[in-house]
């Protein structure tokens, strides 16, 4: 439902011209209605920016409203040239106008250095937001997915690293492990068999008792 003292009081906050002396509903509606719609919209982008029309003649600055509208995000493309003649269900054309003089006094506040018109509550400072940017929601559940996205990777990413560290810690055991010196092995191999040898010379008597076997040297 079209609220006009609401939509009254946001242009009263931009200094609407001879909004203060406009006190029925039919004034208000002849501001925002499709009558005058180019000239509301007009007045819109010069507060926006001051010289968005400068040096352009009425026929151009029409031709550019659209342009404006859609890079300004204020209704989608296919409502664009049905709410500038006013043949879009006037429902969609009021959430449009609140959506423009909402983002209107945002603009004002931040360039000002001061906080918005004080609101009743949480909920109604999230519609604000809502009815600047419709498609934020969009925009968040796009990076609330994407924070998934990325913390999945990420314990990927960990599980890996913890793999590299394990493999890290053998080859670094590996490496305190030296060749074997082959000169080294031939000599105590030498050594060994010679005792043997010696052994084996030696004159021995083996006598078995109790299942087991033991080797007497003389």
């Amino acid at each position: 439902m079209c609220d006009l003292g609401e939509i009254k009081e946001s242009l009263i906050t931009l200094d609407y011209p001879g909004i203060n002396s406009m006190k029925i509903e039919k004034d208000i509606l002849n501001i925002i209605g499709p009558e005058n719609r180019k000239t509301f919209l007009k007045w819109v982008f010069v507060k926006l920016d001051s010289q968005v029309f400068i040096n352009l003649d009425e026929e151009n600055i029409i031709k550019e409203l659209p342009e404006l509208i859609e890079n300004h995000g204020f209704c989608p493309d296919e409502e664009t040239t049905k709410f500038i003649d006013g043949s879009l269900d006037f429902e969609s054309q009021f959430k449009i106008i609140e959506r423009i003089l909402n983002f209107l006094i945002l603009c004002k506040s931040s360039n000002q250095g001061t906080t918005p018109r004080p609101h009743k509550d949480l909920n109604s400072i999230l519609k604000q937001i809502d009815q600047v940017f419709p498609n934020l929601q969009y925009v968040t559940e796009d990076f609330t997915e994407l924070g998934e996205s990325l913390k999945k990777e990420n314990a990927i990413l960990l599980k890996e690293l913890e793999e590299l560290e394990k493999t890290k810690l053998i080859d670094l055991a590996l490496e305190g492990i030296k060749e074997p010196n082959l000169d080294e092995l031939q000599k105590k191999m030498d050594q060994f068999q010679i005792k043997c040898a010696s052994i084996t010379d030696k004159p021995k008597k083996e006598i078995f008792e109790n299942q087991s076997v033991k080797v007497f040297l003389k």
